[in-house]
Formats: structure tokens, sequence, C-alpha cells
């Protein structure tokens, strides 16, 4: 594992100004939607169900089996097969968006004639007989009435909030978000504190390990801390976030995966830190819901006082 400082140079941003770069991005990320999107859907609009199901992309044959609250205010449905058998393989895990048709085709075209756009909602679970999803709403009764089918979709939500995000960036013209920008895209470099002594609290931290806390606690723009699996980047990192929060500091910890946010959060509670998950509970492992923001907010004495 290694820490460094990235010196960088005008010579960087001399082949791709920031603002060319935030918009090459841009098209980028349209056009890999567009090409998820075409796709998806060219395969459901063309398919037959028996062909969507081999493919893993639909379940066919199904029936509301449950109907509960879930967290959030959020409506937890339960589907089973109408025959009670297994369910095939599917494309369908925890975290997935799904969407719930009619299985006759028939009343599917009667849906698209009324312009009713079919429920979706995100798996929550699965099991070997039956797999549960998560609305926002509760489903209108016409959707249970006959055999349903479950079709997973295209994820739209992470493209806007990626397009979101360098949008923003893009129209930062001043303050710490323009700032930021410009350091990581090579216009400005990183600044570093004077580099004053660290006593981990975590007596297991190798040096390297250590070294990288204390470099990453001194900067005051941003920090780089890499090395290849195994080499306990996650164990640096949670020390990293109990030393800042040690001091007070409001920390914001992300990750590229739900599952290494989860990761984290249990490493953290683990040592004493007091944690917020934030993510849709569907998306969660089940060792960390009870950290979710809406598990918290669900269990706090005011809530009821609130409704």
């Amino acid at each position: 594992m290694k820490a460094a400082a990235t010196r960088v140079t005008r010579e960087f941003s001399s082949v791709e100004q920031p603002d060319a770069w935030i918009r090459r991005m841009l098209a980028l990320i349209d056009l890999e939607r567009a090409a998820e999107v075409e796709e998806t859907g060219r395969l459901l609009d063309q398919s037959s169900g028996a062909q969507l199901e081999a493919r893993g992309l639909s379940i066919l044959r199904l029936a509301v089996a449950e109907e509960e609250a879930a967290l959030g205010g959020r409506v937890l449905v339960t589907f089973e097969k109408t025959t009670g058998e297994l369910l095939p393989p599917a494309r369908m895990q925890p975290g997935d968006i799904v969407r719930v048709v009619p299985q006759n085709p028939a009343d599917a075209r009667r849906d698209a004639r009324a312009s009713a756009a079919p429920p979706t909602g995100i798996v929550w679970k699965r099991t070997p007989r039956s797999i549960a999803v998560a609305f926002d709403d509760t489903l209108e009764e016409s959707a249970g009435e006959g055999a349903l089918r479950l079709d997973r979709v295209a994820n739209d939500i992470t493209y806007r909030r990626m397009r979101g995000a360098l949008e923003r960036l893009a129209g930062a013209r001043s303050g710490r978000p323009a700032q930021l920008r410009d350091i990581l895209l090579g216009e400005r470099a990183p600044r570093f504190g004077a580099g004053g002594s660290f006593a981990p609290s975590n007596a297991r931290l190798n040096p390297a390990q250590a070294e990288a806390v204390r470099f990453a606690l001194d900067a005051q723009d941003a920090a780089l801390v890499h090395g290849p699996p195994g080499t306990g980047k996650t164990t640096t990192v949670a020390e990293l976030i109990k030393e800042a929060a040690a001091r007070r500091e409001r920390v914001l910890a992300t990750a590229p995966s739900n599952v290494a946010v989860d990761n984290m959060t249990e490493t953290l509670a683990g040592s004493g830190v007091r944690v917020v998950r934030v993510g849709h509970p569907a998306r969660l492992l089940p060792g960390v819901v009870a950290l979710s923001l809406d598990a918290q907010v669900a269990s706090h004495p005011l809530t009821k006082a609130a409704r």
C-alpha cells in the first residue's frame, strides 16, 4: 500500500481542458445509457415471454402472495409462481429494478392504450419460491388480477445521478466545488499540512497503513491511498474515518458498490463509530439494515410523535 501526493502541472490540462473533459464524459454517459435502454427495450418488445424467461430477464406466471408495509413507507410485495413451483434462474437480484406487467398480452396492450406506466420497484430479496419487491406505492387492484410477469429493466437512476454530478461540476465557478474540480482535473496542486504526529488507535495497523492515515489526515484537499487487493485498504479507511470522527469532523464515506459501502459500515460500527447507512434498504446486506437511515428514523422515539 502506498500513499502519495499527486503533484500535477498544467501539462495535463493542456491536452484536454476541464470543461471539454466534462462535456466528453456527459456524451459518453448518454451513449451508454441509450445503448442499455435500447437493448433492454428491444428484448422486452421483440421477445416472447418464454424467451425472456430463458434469458433470465423475466419471470412468468406470478401472483401476489403477500403485501406488507416496509421501511420508509414503502410497500413490500411478495410474488410466487401461480403453480407453486420453484422460480427459474433469473438475472434479478436484490437491488435490481423490475417492472410488473400482466402475463396476458391483451391486458398488457390495454394498459398501454390507457397510458398506464407499469409499476416499477426494487428487488428486496429472493428465495427459491418467491421474490419480494419494494414499491413506493400500493399496487393497483388490476395489477393483482390474473397471472403477472416481472421484467428486469434498465437502471436509469445511476445515469441521472452521474449526469447530475458532472453538470454541477461544470457549473461550479467559485467556492469549494470549483477548487476541488481544478485539483482533481489537474489545474492546481493539492495542499497538505505540516504533518504532525499521529498515533493510531488501532494497534494492528502496519507502518504503511499508519502512514497512509497520517498522510490523509494532513491533506487539505485530496489524498490518494492505493494498493492491490488484500493490503488492508478498508481497515485503513476505517481508521481514517474513526480518527476524523474523533476530531469531531463530519464524514461522508462512499464507494463504487453497495457491498463495499456495507463492508465499510460493518467495520466502522464494529469499532464503535456511530454510523448511518444511507441507501435503499433493498440494496443493503442484512447485517447493516438496522444501521440504515430508514431503520434509525423508524425506531426513533420521536417518530411516532411526528406522525
